[in-house]
């Protein structure tokens, strides 16, 4: 009897200092953070979750939030809805045309006497084929295919940001902000630039991709020969100084200040009978 009374103190005990049940995840969340999930109704519960984390973070402040709100989630919303409709458009088009290329000539091959079923047949026939060819046009139109895998990458880099920004872990593990801690606040730059990357490098590749300032494009000039040549140039319709200019210029510095050229000297190892090895 003592035995038995002891066993229930020490069951008593285990049960008031056992913690308290976890809470529901809904309740961990304010009505804010409801409403926000409830107005992303097209993004995933995966996705729901990350913009409430990422909307929330307590080290940032409001603009830095808003910034997810309104830029980065607009990107991944919009993006999500067109990976849905490349999908469908996707799935079900490539169906149709492996499916009505095997019935087409199974059709065909039928034959029957009576002339009610042979029309049926014909006609049957006719809508399968024109499906069938209105379907790899538009697949081929508006190169389906290639949006639909390259959406779908994009996305999943989007993602892969995001929980690597909320995980703290790599490319925001600390190694862009050595020696200090990598914390939300401090590694929001770099998550925002990734994510700008990744949106231009869509845009260049589905619609058109900008020339920079200092990109090099090629002009043809005639050798000796009168063969066209090839040289860079600057893109902007100005000519690329030639040889002489530069070494006319390189004269003039040593002229008017000798230091700046013994420092050009120094560092790039040109100087005045540099270009004459070169002509």
């Amino acid at each position: 009897m003592c035995q038995f009374f002891c066993i229930f103190l020490e069951m008593d005990t285990l049960v008031k200092i056992s913690p308290e049940p976890v809470k529901k995840v809904d309740t961990l969340y304010s009505e804010e953070v409801k409403t926000l999930i409830e107005k992303n109704i097209a993004l995933g519960k995966k996705e729901k979750l990350l913009n409430a984390i990422l909307t929330h973070l307590p080290e940032l402040n409001e603009i830095e939030h808003n910034v997810f709100r309104v830029r980065f989630m607009d990107i991944l919303t919009n993006l999500r809805h067109r990976v849905l409709l490349y999908s469908i458009v996707f799935h079900y088009g490539r169906f149709i045309v492996t499916v009505g290329s095997l019935f087409v000539p199974a059709l065909l091959s039928i034959q029957s006497q009576e002339n009610t079923l042979s029309i049926n047949i014909y006609w049957f026939t006719w809508i399968v084929s024109l499906l069938v060819t209105m379907s790899n046009g538009v697949l081929t139109l508006f190169k389906v295919e290639k949006k639909y895998y390259y959406l779908h990458t994009v996305l999943e880099q989007l993602l892969s940001e995001a929980w690597q920004y909320v995980g703290l872990t790599g490319r925001y593990s600390g190694e862009l902000c050595k020696p200090e801690k990598p914390t939300h606040k401090n590694q929001f730059v770099f998550f925002t630039h990734a994510i700008e990357r990744i949106k231009m490098k869509q845009v260049e590749e589905e619609y058109y991709k900008p020339l920079d300032h200092g990109s090099h494009t090629t002009k043809k000039e005639k050798d000796k020969d009168g063969k066209d040549v090839e040289k860079p140039g600057d893109g902007m319709g100005v000519k690329t100084p030639s040889n002489s200019g530069m070494k006319g210029t390189i004269q003039n510095i040593k002229a008017k200040d000798p230091h700046l050229y013994d420092d050009i000297q120094e560092e790039s190892g040109i100087n005045e009978t540099y270009f004459n090895s070169k002509e």
